[in-house]
């Protein structure tokens, strides 16, 4: 399959990943302060398969049932699926171990190693009906409100010209901080840019470097 052919509506498979992916960049913590709340419809799952071989990654976007669950109610479900890989053909590497843990026992996790993945097929509802119409559309948009999340924290200069808090998480202890519009504008006022900034941020909790940043108010 090019990469270069549209399978779904419009969209390519490597398009199909970029929504996928930018989708799970912003919800894969799962925090509650995003500022739109059309978003918390959806709800992304990584799973990881490193019982035999190949390793296999398969990142998923599902539409929340009316109770707002996810899984088999979901009313549509759409995903790209990674494989591992040998030799130069990849788009990214990734430590796993080996999984030794059977139907019968518990075993013990082998020495993770760099593991390469490729991109190979894309999961969607394939059947020309309403579900199918539903899951593209919604699918589009939900990229297009994380996309403007992407446009409005670009910078400093963005994040306070958007009214937007930034959201601060630790990644090493799960502290969460919040920056109101008022200190991104004194920090834009003494020369920070969007990288320095991140690069002074320190938990309080831990003392580690390890932040994510995330719009909210």
């Amino acid at each position: 399959m090019s990469e270069e052919e549209r399978i779904w509506g419009d969209l390519t498979l490597r398009q199909i990943e970029e929504v996928i992916q930018r989708c799970y960049r912003y919800s894969g913590l799962n925090y509650e302060g995003f500022p739109d709340t059309y978003v918390r419809q959806f709800f992304v799952n990584k799973s990881v398969d490193t019982d035999g071989y190949p390793f296999e990654i398969d990142i998923t976007v599902y539409k929340r049932d009316p109770g707002g669950g996810f899984g088999v109610e979901s009313p549509w479900m759409v995903g790209v699926h990674y494989e591992a890989v040998h030799g130069d053909d990849f788009d990214f590497i990734e430590r796993h171990a080996r999984s030794t843990t059977t139907a019968y026992k518990m075993g013990r996790p082998g020495t993770p190693t760099e593991v390469k993945f490729k991109l190979k097929r894309c999961n969607y509802p394939r059947v020309s009906n309403k579900e199918n119409e539903q899951a593209y559309r919604e699918l589009l948009a939900l990229n297009d409100h994380y996309r403007w999340a992407d446009e409005a924290t670009s910078s400093i200069d963005a994040w306070v010209n958007s009214g937007l808090y930034m959201g601060v998480y630790c990644r090493g202890c799960c502290t969460r901080k919040t920056l109101d519009n008022k200190t991104l504008e004194q920090l834009r006022g003494v020369g920070h840019s969007l990288e320095s900034l991140k690069e002074r941020l320190v938990c309080g909790s831990c003392g580690k470097k390890n932040a994510f940043t995330y719009p909210t108010r």
